[in-house]
């Protein structure tokens, strides 16, 4: 089996309803791939009952193996498909050569932008908390992620290796949005921070130093196989997070990000000048 993903406008049909942006691959680029996937299934197993004079409600398809009730036959996955091929001929009345398959799926929910331009581009949204546990040095500003906690309800889980995956992706951007990726411009628009010796994007080193993943499933009924979308959720939950375990720590308001040591060391500044305001002579972090 080979899923074609890559879209040429010229020979392919696209739409809003099209294409894998969004953290949707799983429930349109799958959905689509899952219905053609049970029409092969049903033309083979026609194919098969057709040969074995059985009913075809009694025939099952395990591990590339027929199956009449519970009994596995002679007839393999390989053996029909191969059949469609090299001996049209011998075909039943009702089951036509090869076995491409195209279908279409499009998720419900997807339609055109409205008149302020808004679209429903993912349809099918995922969700997710997260925890974050830091330690800040009071002395140079740095903020270190001891522990990082995210559970994920993603629908049906695929292929929770991928998911685990996309996850630590996601994480490891919302790091960097949080405590050090930053375009820096001069007052004349001239850009500072356009080479990796100023821009820091975050390696091994730079993530929490403790990272647990959860998972709960609760499938769509909104998508063919359940699933629901998660590619890009850590990246916007992240600097939250983080940021609120910094202010927490800090006792101050955090606004802005990435959380670099000069904001820190500004924010703890602000969070003394506020308690000689009050009059409160122990400070809040």
């Amino acid at each position: 089996i080979r899923v074609v993903t890559e879209v040429d406008t010229a020979t392919s049909p696209w739409s809003i309803a099209s294409g894998s942006y969004s953290s949707r691959f799983s429930a349109a680029g799958a959905g689509a791939i899952y219905q053609a996937a049970v029409r092969v299934r049903e033309k083979l197993l026609t194919l098969a009952a057709s040969l074995l004079g059985v009913d075809r409600e009694h025939c099952q398809l395990r591990q590339g193996t027929v199956y009449y009730h519970e009994t596995p036959t002679t007839w393999t996955l390989k053996r029909l498909a191969g059949m469609t091929h090299w001996n049209p001929l011998g075909l039943p009345a009702q089951v036509e050569p090869g076995v491409y398959e195209t279908a279409y799926y499009s998720l419900p929910g997807v339609a055109a932008p409205d008149q302020d331009d808004r679209v429903n581009s993912s349809a099918l949204y995922g969700f997710l908390a997260d925890v974050a546990k830091v330690a800040v040095n009071v002395n140079t500003g740095q903020v270190t992620v001891l522990d990082y906690v995210t559970v994920h309800d993603a629908g049906r889980l695929l292929n929770p290796l991928l998911a685990e995956g996309q996850i630590f992706g996601g994480i490891a951007f919302g790091v960097g949005s949080a405590l050090y990726e930053e375009l820096v411009y001069d007052q004349e628009g001239q850009l500072l921070t356009g080479s990796l010796m100023d821009y820091l994007v975050p390696t091994l080193s730079e993530m929490p130093i403790r990272t647990q993943l959860a998972h709960y499933e609760t499938p769509s009924p909104l998508s063919p196989l359940g699933a629901k979308g998660l590619g890009e959720g850590n990246v916007m939950t992240a600097g939250a997070a983080i940021a609120n375990a910094v202010a927490d720590a800090l006792g101050v308001e955090v606004f802005t990000l990435p959380l670099s040591p000069r904001r820190v060391l500004e924010a703890i500044a602000q969070g003394e000048r506020a308690s000689e305001e009050v009059g409160d002579e122990t400070p809040a972090f």
